[in-house]
């Protein structure tokens, strides 16, 4: 279940996995939410090291967790 479907607010240091290959992010890969969701979307540092907003759809929950920054 994605994180749209999930109804569950993405906060900063949320761990997502992207559920596609595309727009520079790689499947089922490990990423750190940069910020929390704003209206649809999430920040991201994707695969070419650059910090862009994705759509929260392209993402699930790694068990919820959080990391410590």
């Amino acid at each position: 279940m994605n994180c749209y479907d999930s109804e569950r607010c993405i906060k900063k240091l949320d761990l997502l996995i992207a559920e596609d290959t595309e727009f520079n992010l790689t499947r089922n890969r490990v990423y750190v939410a940069l910020d929390g969701d704003n209206h649809g979307l999430v920040l991201i540092k994707n695969d070419e090291n650059k910090e862009e907003l994705y759509s929260i759809e392209y993402f699930k929950f790694y068990n919820g967790e959080t990391i410590d920054w």
